[in-house]
């Protein structure tokens, strides 16, 4: 049997709108194409989670958040099954509250709650028996100093979702990575 195949959101989403050489590079770990947006968010990432470390605290436009025991950018590979680990990276999770930090201004936070992204960290929780109720996915627009919040509770069916997109793709990508001899 061929390596497990470590299984992220980001390439999940990739491989789900027909962006398979990307996939494959990104698993890979070559390069990969960024934009400027993409580097304003992992700056913006790092100024956050700094000031949480620091202060347990964090305003984000006129919102203010108070953490009692945060741990931030966890990165974790969870056993899923013979052929998957799934590879999540959490913005921070402050039991029994789990944080995605969004920003830029194309979009809003409930669009990204809507993605299986949440839904797919659920999933990790649930497996690593980490107790998360729900989730704030938390947009900040730079360009108006706004925030927007939406809540995502953590519910049998969200997580069903999630296997049901990480079985769906993630067996699409094993194979081709197996005939592309990159697992």
């Amino acid at each position: 049997m061929s390596k497990k195949l470590r299984v992220s959101f980001s390439l999940l989403q990739a491989w789900e709108k027909g962006l398979y050489d990307q996939c494959a590079l990104m698993y890979q770990h070559l390069e990969t194409p960024t934009n400027q947006g993409m580097k304003d968010g992992l700056y913006q990432h790092k100024i956050w989670e700094a000031e949480i470390n620091k202060n347990k605290k964090l305003k984000i436009g006129k919102t203010e958040f108070i953490f009692k025991e945060p741990i931030c950018e966890l990165k974790k590979y969870v056993p899923y099954n013979e052929y998957f680990d799934l590879s999540v990276v959490f913005d921070c999770i402050d039991e029994p509250i789990l944080y995605e930090w969004k920003s830029g201004s194309s979009t809003n936070s409930m669009e990204y709650a809507t993605k299986e992204q949440i839904p797919m960290y659920f999933l990790a929780c649930e497996l690593m028996q980490i107790p998360i109720k729900y989730a704030l996915v938390v947009h900040y627009n730079q360009l108006l100093g706004e925030s927007d919040i939406t809540v995502v509770h953590n519910t049998i069916h969200k997580r069903e979702l999630a296997k049901n997109y990480v079985d769906t793709f993630a067996s699409e990508i094993y194979l081709d990575f197996e005939r592309r001899g990159i697992l």
